[in-house]
């Protein structure tokens, strides 16, 4: 059950942090319009709410995966404070929900520099699922030739995959 959690939670996650990111891309360097501007606020406010919660649910199987316990009993408090404090994974989980709340609060302001600050927290955003992956667990210099790679194909996918939708709409 936790690893079908896992793949789901994660996929959604990838997913929508793709799209976010590259709506706002796309609304902020290709397609800058007044009509845009609704549109691509509309879609990051749909998206971000998934974003907490796939992340909030890739989490919980994450804590029940290190522990090897089932999900019911990867929710006890003591468990989730360890991951959260004391796995890369945890500190990377509590970067990744602080640049949540600071992309929402981006999203209140209707200005064209709030536009540029989304896109930037939404790029950290994306980027940050390389300190989560593979690279993760490599040492040395291949770690950060890894890591590098895993940070640029996660922004150009979301600007490439997650644009389009915005291309659609235009």
């Amino acid at each position: 059950m936790s690893e079908t959690l896992m793949l789901v939670a994660r996929f959604v996650h990838y997913a929508s942090a793709i799209a976010l990111a590259g709506c706002l891309c796309f609304a902020a360097a290709v397609a800058p319009t007044r009509w845009l501007d609704a549109a691509w606020r509309r879609v990051a406010w749909a998206v971000l709410p998934i974003i907490a919660l796939s992340g909030a649910l890739w989490f919980i199987a994450q804590a029940a995966r290190m522990s090897d316990s089932p999900i019911a009993d990867a929710l006890r408090p003591e468990l989730l404070s360890t991951v959260l404090w004391h796995t890369q994974f945890g500190s990377v989980f509590a970067l990744r929900l602080g640049l949540c709340a600071l992309l929402a609060l981006a999203l209140f302001w209707r200005t064209v520099p709030a536009r540029w600050i989304a896109l930037v927290l939404s790029a950290l955003l994306l980027a940050s699922l390389a300190w989560v992956g593979h690279a993760a667990g490599e040492k040395g210099r291949d770690h950060l030739i890894h890591l590098a790679a895993d940070i640029v194909h996660l922004l150009a996918a979301g600007a490439w995959l997650g644009g389009l939708p915005m291309l659609a709409l235009l």
